[in-house]
Parts: structure tokens; C-alpha cells; sequence
């Protein structure tokens, strides 16, 4: 339109400003709305977790009452049991002590006859057999052993081709003749004389020398070896209580040449007891029960070695006497600890399986095999 006001299509600045404060306005308003649809969910999160905690406290309160209320029941049921359990028990202990009192009766009569024996033989020892006092061993009583002991043959030969005349037999000519030749005493030619074992005894004490009693008499010795080796071990005879307190050792000679004897005793300090060549038997000083005692024969050539022969043990027969007594008193009393062991036994035996029987059919109701209530 020509000469009038012209129209400006392009809006205003004045215009824009309020529209785009009232976009940001919505904009603020919209953020408002999803923070607080944000807090109403994490509220309705709390709600959820306080209904679960709600929930398992629920659950462990009836847990916890189920738990007592089965508690009880048990104890309820235990004290039943008990009182059952004591009924039967007191009557189960009535027939025990019936059955004990019978058991009693029968068999006290035989252990205090029993225990007075053993008191018996306690005080009295001389009561006790002799047979069963003395029980050495068989090795102290033994008989000697020795190699056997070959004779030597020996030959005389009287003179032949010859003639004998008494005239002129001298006493000067009697030493050269053999000892074993006699003259006769109605005849003028020398008699031979049959060859003797020498009484010689290697147990006796003080015994002379075989070798002695040989140039005496012309009797055979036994073989023996000689001077240069060690001897043979004795054989110890015997090894008993003496007279003074003390403890007497016999013994045997060996089969060799023996200048001495010497007595070792089992852990004795100092040196060995010596004995002369001749001697079978000492006495020694105070031993004690079941110490080792041991023969050696000395000679030059050295000393025998020790052989089961040669060595026992002290036995007096007071130990053997105490051993024999504390053996019959601890099976005494065994025999007794047996006896009340057993009764016993049949005892508790008896009262466990009346507590079965009693017991038995009874249960807890708190439980069962479907699960629990």
C-alpha cells in the first residue's frame, strides 16, 4: 500500500526474550517432575526393603518360637524318659540286688576263706611245701661232665731168655723196676699187677694231686692238658646260703693242669677272690639274690674262659620263699578282682537292657521322618 505504514515481518527482539524464558521455565519444571518421579521410586526401594526386613524378622520370630516351643517338648519329653527310666531303674536295682546278694551269698564264704589262707601263708612261710620252697634250678645239682678220658695201654714185659735168681736181687736194683711189678713170695720171677684207675675225685676239696697219688701208687691219671694251654673251664657244683650269712661255692676240677682258682662275682669292683690249685670250695661275703657268680681255673698258660657250667646265680631260698608267696597273694587277689569284675558286668549287663525295654516306643513328637512340623 502506497503512502501508508509499512509492516515488519521479523518479530521483535523484545518478543523473543520472553518465549525463550518461558522454554527454559518448562524445561526446569519437566527436570523438577522426573527428580521428584526419581525420589518416589527410590521411596517405593525403602518401602520394598523395609517390607523384607519386616519379613525376615517375621521368619525368625517364628523360627525362634518354633525352636523353644521344640526345646520344651524335648525337655518335656527328656524328663518323661527319666522318670520312666528311674522307675525301671529302681526296680531293675531291686532284682540286681537280689540277684547280687544271691551271687554273694554263694561266693563271699569262698573269698574270705581264700583271703585267710592267704593271710596264712603270709604270716607262716613253714607252711608251704618244701618241694615248691626249694626249687633250685637243676643246674646247681648237676652231675660233673668230663670228656671222656682214654687209658693209656701200658705194657710190662717181663725178662726173657734170662734167668732171675733172688740171691742176687738187690735192694739198689728194686728202684729200676716198673712199680706195678711185686715179687712173689714163693716164686723167684716178678708178677704183674692188673693197672688201676687213681682214687682221685676233681670235686673233693683238698684233693692230692692225681700225678701224686700216681708215682705213689702206680694207679692211672685221667688225661689232661697240659701246662702250656689255658685250662678247661671248672664245673660250678654248687652255690648256696653258708652258715655265717655269708654264701659257700663248691666247684669241680677241669680235665687240665690248674695252678689256682679265682671267684668273679657280677658286678663286684676290687679283685677276684683266689683260690690254691687243691681247692674245691670258698665262702664269700654277703651276696645278693639272683648276682652272677663264675669259677675260672689259672694256670701259666692263662685263665679258662667262662662257660654255662662255670657260672650260676644266687637262689637263696628266702627269695625263692618270697617269690613264691607274692605269686600266690597276686593270684589271690586277681582271682577276687576277677570275681567282683564279673559281677559287675552282669550288673551293668542287666540294668542297660531293662533301661532298653523301658525306653523303648518312646519318641519326640518335634520331629519326625516327614520333615519338620
Amino acid at each position: 500500500m502506497q503512502g501508508g505504514t509499512q509492516t515488519n515481518s521479523t518479530p521483535s527482539p523484545l518478543l523473543k526474550e520472553p518465549r525463550r524464558e518461558r522454554e527454559r521455565e518448562r524445561e526446569r519444571e519437566r527436570e523438577r517432575e522426573r527428580e521428584r518421579e526419581r525420589e518416589r521410586e527410590r521411596e517405593r526401594e525403602r518401602e520394598r526393603e523395609r517390607e523384607r526386613e519386616r519379613e525376615r524378622h517375621r521368619g525368625e520370630i517364628i523360627r525362634g518360637k518354633r525352636d523353644r516351643e521344640g526345646e520344651r517338648e524335648r525337655e518335656r519329653e527328656n524328663v518323661r524318659v527319666k522318670k520312666i527310666t528311674k522307675k525301671s531303674e529302681e526296680g531293675e536295682r531291686e532284682e540286681t540286688l537280689d540277684i547280687l546278694l544271691f551271687f554273694n551269698s554263694e561266693k563271699m564264704s569262698f573269698c574270705w576263706n581264700l583271703v585267710a589262707l592267704l593271710l596264712l601263708l603270709l604270716l607262716t612261710p613253714d607252711l608251704l611245701p618244701t618241694n615248691l620252697i626249694n626249687t633250685r634250678p637243676l643246674l646247681t645239682h648237676a652231675i660233673p661232665t668230663y670228656p671222656p678220658v682214654t687209658l693209656p695201654k701200658i705194657q710190662y714185659v717181663t725178662g726173657v731168655g734170662f734167668n732171675y735168681d733172688e740171691d742176687d736181687y738187690t735192694e739198689e736194683d728194686a728202684s729200676h723196676l716198673p712199680p706195678n711189678y711185686s715179687k712173689a713170695s714163693s716164686a723167684s720171677t716178678l708178677v704183674p699187677m692188673q693197672p688201676r684207675p687213681c682214687d682221685y675225685h676233681p670235686c673233693q676239696d683238698n684233693q692230692v694231686p692225681c700225678s701224686q697219688l700216681s708215682a705213689q701208687t702206680g694207679c692211672l691219671c685221667p688225661g689232661l692238658s697240659g701246662a702250656d694251654k689255658p685250662p678247661h673251664a671248672p664245673h660250678l657244683q654248687k652255690l648256696v646260703p653258708g652258715s655265717d650269712g655269708g654264701a659257700e661255692v663248691r666247684w669241680c676240677a677241669p680235665a687240665s693242669v690248674v695252678s689256682g682258682y679265682r671267684v668273679v662275682i657280677e658286678d663286684r669292683k676290687g679283685a677276684p677272690l683266689q683260690f690254691r690249685g687243691d681247692s674245691r670250695s670258698g665262702v664269700l661275703e654277703e651276696l645278693e639274690a639272683g648276682v652272677k657268680v663264675c669259677v675260672e681255673a689259672v694256670n701259666i698258660a692263662g685263665t679258662s674262659a667262662p662257660s654255662e657250667l662255670s657260672c650260676l646265680r644266687y637262689d637263696p631260698p628266702e627269695a625263692t620263699n618270697l617269690a613264691l608267696r607274692a605269686g600266690v597273694i597276686g593270684g589271690g587277689l586277681g582271682f577276687l578282682l576277677l570275681l567282683s569284675l564279673v559281677a559287675l558286668i552282669l550288673w551293668r549287663r542287666q540294668t542297660c537292657k531293662t533301661g532298653e525295654n523301658s525306653a523303648e516306643g518312646l519318641g519326640n513328637p518335634s520331629y519326625s521322618t516327614e520333615g519338620t512340623l
